[in-house]
């Protein structure tokens, strides 16, 4: 897990390029997949994924994580209206789509935020 790191969003906008935001201090995370076998079939299988956890004091007014958003590992320097999206898959290791998006907001204030899975 990647502590207090940043990363970039990337939003797709209907009359094309992107949004594009900047996250500070928020927690990434990246979990490798497995197969656990059982006689000659695999059991289960657990795929590759990466979980990005932002408080929402992170997040700039309004903005709510979204499935099919990027989110790229880091501070990308491509402005979003001139991004494409091969060019942003293409950034470093850490990028991925949202899939999941999950509000947690039990508890103390300062432990309330978005878990982002893809």
């Amino acid at each position: 897990m990647i502590s207090n790191g940043d990363c970039t969003v990337y939003r797709p906008l209907k009359e094309g390029g992107y949004l594009r935001v900047e996250l500070r201090q928020v927690n990434w995370q990246q979990e490798e997949g497995s197969v656990v076998s059982q006689g000659r079939r695999p059991s289960n299988y657990v795929r590759d994924q990466t979980r990005v956890f932002v408080p929402f004091e992170r997040c700039p007014q309004g903005l709510r994580p979204r499935t099919g958003d990027l989110f790229l590992r880091g501070i990308c320097p491509i402005p979003g209206e001139a991004a494409r999206r091969e060019a942003l898959l293409g950034w470093q290791e850490g990028r991925f789509a949202a899939s999941v998006i999950r509000r947690l907001d039990n508890g103390a204030q300062a432990l309330r935020h978005w878990e982002v899975v893809g």
